[in-house]
């Protein structure tokens, strides 16, 4: 049975849409299968993958060329074209305006197709005047968007009128997803570019600033303990006020009211004829190491050491409450010290014995010197009396000037020794021997 001739020629011209439809349907699968593995490839420079793009969208769809463009500032930048129109080579920055279809598109944010640009010279001037000049006639951009921004756009053109359909626009809306995301892809990979290299100079520059400052530490660690081997050589006190932000104030030259006290040591002068410096030295560090240590326990200043000599400042260059008693107080405790000392050295066949001599009043204070020699004292007639008055203490005795006596008269138990003639002053001065405190003080 013989079958119709034209149901057998409907029959092939379906088999025929058929295969026409499917061998599109695979070559656009296979368009956005690669342009897709193209862009999951890491890179820093999408112009092959928009290269492809555009290729593969005037093939596809049939159209004369294909362009993508890039939105920078106020500009559309040509990235990719593929086609014989030989305007505008990939590159050109063109002003993003409404006059023209793709940058009204980007404007707009839409799709906008015309049949025939040629003849729309109302609604796009310059489309219109590129079209009749370049010959193109039907003209479709698409903008490409990120986040409902347009970050560039698709420009297709037919050099015929023939309008793409819905299909095809469909299509080149894929293909305008896949551009949008190359250009994403790259700026992701920029960002995080930038990001590693900041991060990079960041660890750079850490690590130089770990490098110096390590240096630094040293540098200022070396300093300090140059710095505190420097200042044993001046009193706790004053060094601590040279190291702080206070001592332009307090070191400054000012009259104050000061206990001064002078201490040596009794037959030290014969004894440095005959002992071996060796053991001079030896005596002096046992002495001035007692003695220390009782000056700072009751706020004493050293002023100066002289051999066995040494002077001692209170209630300066910081108050000290009560200081004509501390001053006592320390020398009571220095003679209880000395004792010990005493002994230990007459075994040794040395007679040293401990004097001191205590005198108050006003009297400047502040640093004495030069520029490249300073030192903090004290100037007044208490500094001379105290050390008069120590160079007449027998072995033991603590002597003090009257104005001691009269503040302390309560609070010591003392003895007279009489009027002593002084070299330096006019008059006789009467002292007094320093026997305890009294109960209670």
């Amino acid at each position: 049975m013989s079958q119709n001739p034209q149901s057998e020629q409907k029959l092939v011209e379906a088999l025929e849409t058929c295969n026409g439809a499917l061998a599109e349907a695979l070559a656009y699968q296979k368009a956005t299968n690669e342009i897709l593995h193209a862009i999951a490839v890491p890179t820093m420079d999408a112009t092959g993958i928009l290269q492809t793009i555009a290729e593969s969208v005037a093939k596809l769809l049939d159209v004369s060329d294909a362009e993508i463009l890039h939105v920078e500032g106020d500009k559309l930048r040509s990235v990719a074209r593929f086609g014989p129109s030989p305007q505008w080579p990939v590159g050109t920055l063109r002003s993003i305006n409404r006059d023209w279809i793709t940058g009204r598109a980007v404007v707009d944010r839409i799709l906008i197709q015309v049949a025939d640009l040629q003849a729309e010279e109302v609604e796009f001037p310059q489309g219109a005047a590129f079209a009749k000049e370049y010959g193109h006639r039907t003209t479709l951009a698409a903008p490409l968007l990120r986040e409902g921004s347009a970050i560039g756009a698709i420009l297709i053109r037919r050099m015929e009128v023939r309008p793409l359909t819905d299909k095809q626009i469909a299509q080149l809306m894929t293909f305008a997803d896949q551009a949008a995301l190359a250009f994403e892809h790259v700026r992701l990979l920029t960002e995080i570019r930038d990001k590693n290299r900041q991060v990079e100079e960041q660890a750079a520059q850490l690590a130089e600033w770990n490098r110096t400052l390590e240096t630094r530490v040293a540098e200022q660690v070396s300093q300090i303990g140059r710095m505190s081997k420097l200042t044993r050589f001046l009193s706790p006190k004053v060094s601590d006020i040279i190291m702080s932000s206070e001592s332009e104030d307090s070191l400054k030259a000012r009259r104050a009211e000061v206990t001064v006290v002078y201490v040596d040591l009794r037959g030290f002068t014969g004894f440095t004829e005959t002992a071996e410096p060796e053991e001079v030295m030896n005596v002096l560090r046992q002495y001035h190491g007692e003695l220390g240590k009782l000056i700072m326990t009751h706020d004493g200043t050293i002023e100066h050491f002289a051999g066995d000599g040494m002077l001692i400042l209170f209630n300066a260059p910081l108050p000290v409450a009560n200081h004509e008693l501390q001053a006592v107080r320390m020398a009571l405790s220095m003679r209880e010290a000395l004792t010990g000392l005493s002994a230990d050295w007459r075994k040794r066949g040395h007679e040293l014995g401990f004097g001191v001599g205590i005198a108050g009043g006003y009297a400047t204070i502040g640093t004495i010197g030069f520029e490249h020699r300073l030192d903090y004292g004290a100037v007044g007639p208490a500094t001379n009396l105290a050390a008069r008055l120590c160079g007449e203490a027998k072995p033991g005795q603590i002597l003090i000037a009257p104005r001691i006596f009269a503040k302390l008269d309560q609070q010591i138990a003392v003895e007279p020794v009489g009027d002593l003639v002084l070299r330096g002053f006019h008059r006789p001065v009467a002292a007094y021997n320093v026997l305890s405190l009294k109960p209670d003080c």
